[in-house]
């Protein structure tokens, strides 16, 4: 058994650490903690979300930067799927079916070598961003996001939330992002505690 975030859609990507009662019913119940994830906030009114220069760069590169849309369901989904965990494909795939979110990509020549989307589960959360990694530092990433974040502030979100963000200088870096929420994920092998007594017994409800 996990607690934890199952994408494509799924409420947060663990247990908040704030959230008392849950950590506690978790610990107490036998469950192990085995690692945190966090979300990373951004002030979309006052972040640096012009990409014109930069984008005119990537042309000069064969890169072109766009909104995706129909035609781009399943071309996209199969030029992503040699390079990127299956869970990540979905959730694309999730975000460019859905008319409440929204998906930048990066097309080279009839290669898509980036993507950034915003709204799979709510309109202010972004994610997932990803860039191909033989183009890494070129600057994709940067205005894949900003490009989301300003789509998202033209609808009406002031604070945008990156989900299970990394890393995290990244993302301060380039969008003036800070640590929101953190949550903790926990597992419970529920083999090896298949001789241990009913919980409903424990707590006195039988």
């Amino acid at each position: 058994m996990t607690l934890a975030g199952n994408g494509p859609y799924y409420a947060w990507p663990g247990v908040d650490i704030h959230y008392t009662a849950a950590v506690c019913f978790a610990e107490d119940s036998g469950y192990q903690r085995h690692g945190c994830e966090v979300n990373m906030d951004v002030d979309v009114l006052q972040a640096p979300l012009v990409t014109d220069a930069d984008e005119t760069r990537l042309a000069a590169e064969g890169i072109q930067v766009r909104r995706a849309g129909a035609a781009d369901d399943g071309p996209l989904q199969e030029s992503l799927s040699s390079t990127w965990q299956a869970s990540w494909v979905a959730e694309i795939a999730a975000i460019l079916g859905s008319s409440d979110a929204g998906l930048y990509v990066a097309v080279q020549g009839d290669r898509y070598v980036g993507f950034c989307g915003y709204g799979l589960n709510r309109i202010h959360e972004t994610g997932p961003l990803g860039t191909h990694p033989d183009l890494r530092r070129l600057g994709i990433g940067a205005v894949l996001i900003k490009r989301c974040l300003a789509e998202q502030r033209s609808r009406g979100v002031v604070s945008a939330e990156l989900v299970w963000a990394g890393p995290l200088s990244y993302f301060a870096r380039t969008v003036r992002a800070t640590i929101g929420r953190a949550f903790w994920l926990y597992t419970k092998d529920l083999a090896a505690t298949s001789g241990a007594p009913d919980w409903r017994d424990r707590i006195g409800l039988i």
